[in-house]
């Protein structure tokens, strides 16, 4: 090979950049379709691999375009999208997802790390901004029209930047280790500045605000006016990406993202990198009762997760000073989701009442889709079938009524129909149920099947009197075993006068043979508390029940997890039960004003964050 080509390739080879990530992923995924030994030799010929290596680096070498391997946006489907985090105080000021993990800035607190153990502090400071890159595991951000710089592993912070009379600093981003493009307010105009850290020089960009810089590209993505522009820091030469607003790069560097407004409704958009094809991952409702002509919710700073194929968006209802900010995640990914995923993510979306997500998924939604009692608490698809060109998925969904004796296994039929690169739920009709309750809400118990007629099962005065710590007690939260064979129900105890304490008692009732037995018992921990069950549920394996208990006063939630022999698994204190899903837990972990979304395992007593 020609010495000056040869050398021209190796320094070539030292610029191309590399997606570990997805290098490790294809491993993974790929394998060979035949191993034959005439396959193996030909990759063991140096020279032949060698010629295929030069052959590579020829084609990138006059190749400006996208890499291959990057999927287009508009053929990423949503594999699933929930609020996970929600911001009691009703506000996030910054966040950002750095080495895999969550950083949040709330106003009056300072900077958190979400972790299986909650939000952990880092820092007093209140970020205003942060950076969506990082350098040597540090947090760059602004506070004050000033720049910092958070070590993630020490916790502390340093002033790299420090505003002046009438100009401030904000949203940072790395250009490189000793460089940072920041933007500089001068209180009516806006510009992307860069600055060198080691002189302190300063050079203008750009007007503008909000810069990612994509360095592998060489190009800075910003906002002005309203609309997302490209500009080629090399040659600065700038392109139109959208209107929109908050942009966003993913950390591969193939899709921008942004908040675009339409016709009054927010949305979140993505875009290929080379500004080909557009997707909106979204999916905005009419207001109900307000302006049905302005979108429900308000969708704000889209940033995409640094380990996965996924979107954070900031999500709080419209003209609502008072609503909670959410942290929506937003799973994308190349395949379509399959008709028993559609409908697992439909059940999914219901039980957490984000009405958005699961309409989004119905052909023709109704106005209202949740409801406070009786609601879902839990779900479990059994079968699939397709037939004349559409697919109908069989899911069991199991409801409850709070404090109340009152429990459904629901059979439902979904009939889907598939688009082009998604399943749209067409018709749901229930098909079967089976239903325990007291009627009236009286302390005598029925089992009622397929809506027909009711079935004695016991009263309050059948349960042995050794199970009764008083006889102020009523029959309250209960559940039935999927094979309806065991029914796990609550005696409620009352405090006679303000003051006294109350316990709740959990027992099983064997359908067979007609008999009862104590699960568990739980009292309050002072002379002076109440505790009032407020909801059981089963897994769909029928093999552990949780209890959500809350405690007067103070009205402290409590989990208690059991098999339904009796022993304990586990309780967490400060939390609700969500749902049950593949035999594991959905829970929220209340912190304060924040609660956060945890999967709980009971057989392996895991617990991580959603």
């Amino acid at each position: 090979m020609d010495d000056k080509i040869e050398k021209n390739l190796h320094e070539l080879k030292d610029q191309i950049y590399v997606n570990q990530e997805l290098k490790q992923d294809l491993r993974k995924t790929f394998t060979p379709v035949s191993k034959s030994k005439r396959r193996k030799s030909l990759w063991k010929n140096p020279w032949l691999s060698g010629l295929l290596a030069a052959a590579v680096l020829i084609a990138f070498y006059f190749s400006n375009s996208q890499p291959d391997q990057f999927v287009k946006a508009s053929s990423l489907n949503i594999t699933n999208s929930i609020s996970f985090l929600d911001i009691g105080s009703g506000e996030v000021v910054a966040y950002s997802h750095q080495n895999g993990s969550l950083y949040v800035s709330l106003p009056d607190q300072g900077i958190f790390k979400y972790t299986n153990d909650g939000l952990t502090k880092l820092t007093a400071d209140v970020a205003d901004s942060m950076s969506q890159s990082t350098i040597a595991n540090q947090l760059l951000y602004s506070k004050n029209g000033a720049v910092y710089l958070l070590g993630l592993e020490t916790k502390k912070s340093k002033e790299i930047i420090n505003g002046e009379a009438g100009i401030t600093y904000s949203q940072p981003v790395w250009k490189d280790q000793n460089t940072i493009y920041v933007t500089k307010n001068d209180g009516s105009t806006s510009e992307i500045v860069e600055i060198n850290l080691k002189n302190m020089k300063e050079t203008s960009v750009t007007k503008g605000l909000s810069p990612i810089f994509v360095e592998k590209e060489q190009k800075l993505i910003f906002e002005r006016n309203n609309q997302i522009f490209m500009k080629d820091v090399k040659n600065g030469e700038e392109s139109l990406v959208d209107e929109g607003i908050n942009p966003a790069v993913s950390m591969d560097g193939a899709y921008i993202s942004y908040v675009k407004n339409s016709d009054g409704f927010d949305d979140v958009w993505i875009k290929d990198f080379n500004l080909e094809t557009t997707k909106k991952v979204t999916t905005n409702v009419p207001s109900r009762f307000e302006n049905e002509k302005q979108g429900l919710y308000q969708y704000t700073l889209p940033i995409w997760s640094s380990n996965e194929r996924a979107l954070y968006v900031l999500k709080q209802r419209q003209n609502d000073p008072n609503a909670a900010v959410q942290i929506m995640k937003i799973s994308l990914n190349e395949t379509a989701i399959s008709a028993e995923e559609t409908v697992k993510r439909y059940l999914q979306a219901l039980i957490v009442r984000d009405d958005d997500y699961a309409k989004s998924m119905m052909e023709q939604p109704p106005e209202f889709l949740t409801y406070s009692n009786p609601h879902q608490i839990g779900y479990d698809v059994v079968a699939s079938k397709e037939e004349n060109g559409l697919t109908f998925v069989t899911a069991n969904v199991y409801w409850t009524y709070t404090a109340n004796p009152y429990y459904k296994i629901g059979t439902y039929q979904f009939e889907l129909k598939q688009e082009k690169d998604h399943f749209m739920i067409q018709n749901v009709i229930e098909t079967g149920s089976v239903e325990v309750t007291s009627g009236d809400f009286s302390n005598e118990l029925f089992l009622i099947k397929d809506g027909g007629e009711k079935e004695r099962l016991f009263s309050l005065t059948d349960i042995p009197k050794e199970f009764f710590q008083t006889d102020a007690v009523r029959i309250s939260s209960l559940a039935i075993s999927p094979d309806e064979k065991k029914v796990i129900f609550s005696l409620q105890e009352m405090a006679e006068k303000a003051g006294d304490p109350a316990g709740v008692t959990i027992l099983k009732f064997d359908l067979d043979q007609k008999t009862f037995t104590e699960v568990s018992r739980l009292d309050p921990k002072s002379k002076n508390e109440t505790l009032v069950i407020e909801q059981m549920s089963l897994d769909s394996t029928g093999q552990y029940v949780v209890a959500d208990v809350f405690s007067e006063p103070g009205f402290v939630p409590d989990i208690y997890l059991f098999d339904v022999e009796g022993k304990k698994i586990d309780q967490f204190t400060g939390s609700h039960s969500l749902f049950w899903q593949n035999q594991k837990l959905m829970l929220q972990i209340i912190d304060e004003n924040q609660w956060m979304l945890y999967e709980f395992d009971p057989k392996t007593m895991e617990k991580k964050i959603f």
